[in-house]
């Protein structure tokens, strides 16, 4: 099955998200997702979201794995609280939805309906659930889950972008992960620059992918951001930092900027 990415056509790209936290079982987080009153459907392998009916999402609920925690709670630095930390520190279980499901994936558009589908999808399931943290694993970021209601009500390009994309900075490099979920390349900036004028510019980048619908591995040009003097070179290549088997990777490319 292909969708909308853009302009350009592509496979379905798909979207991992894990909603960590305590509970006394499997069986007790079943019978929550079982509930009738539930905005999601749930069948225990499968789930989808009531409203708006177009996507299938794969569900696995897993047992405790210690070997996840520092990765969880690192991809939170400066999101989570100490309630939130303790409580991946402490999580019984953790709770998968995988999705778009290519082969039942009917009506779905576009990649960025297939993102605002997921982030309201695991709105609805970790306020049902009453997870502790909400944790992206194809960016690598971890989010509370206050903020990630917070995001989905706003569901404007800079929530989008903040919850699906993690963003790295320092020693002359600032780079994103994560944008493969909207179907569109991620930014690699090197120059030294400020830690938050990096970011910041970015940050411009990703916005800018967004409202322009940016074609992935698209041709090269200036990108001038409000966040700094001057222009930046923008130049698409693939993906070389991660492996194809990696959730981390981008097939839609990254886009390199330097001063122009």
């Amino acid at each position: 099955m292909t969708i909308n990415a853009g302009t350009a056509t592509v496979a379905c790209q798909e979207i991992i998200v894990a909603i960590f936290g305590r509970w006394a079982s499997t069986e007790e987080i079943m019978q929550k997702l079982a509930n009738p009153s539930s905005a999601n459907s749930c069948n225990g392998v499968t789930l989808i979201n009531k409203e708006s009916g177009t996507i299938v999402y794969d569900l696995d609920v897993r047992d405790r794995d210690p070997d996840l925690i520092n990765s969880v709670v690192s991809c939170g630095a400066g999101r989570l609280n100490t309630p939130n930390i303790e409580a991946v520190k402490d999580h019984t279980h953790y709770v998968v939805l995988t999705g778009p499901v290519e082969s039942i994936a009917h009506g779905v558009k576009t990649q960025m309906e297939a993102a605002i589908n997921m982030l309201d999808t695991v709105a609805v399931l970790v306020q049902e659930l009453n997870g502790a943290v909400v944790h992206v694993a194809t960016a690598g970021i971890t989010h509370t889950p206050e903020a990630w209601v917070a995001m989905n009500a706003e569901k404007d390009n800079s929530a989008l972008v903040n919850a699906f994309v993690q963003r790295i900075g320092g020693s002359g490099q600032f780079f994103s992960c994560g944008m493969h979920a909207f179907g569109y390349g991620d930014a690699c900036l090197n120059e030294s620059l400020p830690a938050a004028d990096g970011a910041k510019v970015l940050y411009e980048f990703l916005l800018h992918s967004l409202t322009t619908h940016l074609n992935p591995q698209g041709t090269p040009f200036i990108f001038r951001p409000n966040s700094a003097s001057g222009g930046f070179r923008a130049v698409s290549g693939p993906c070389q930092e991660w492996e194809p088997e990696s959730a981390f990777y981008n097939r839609f490319g990254v886009w390199t900027l330097t001063r122009a």
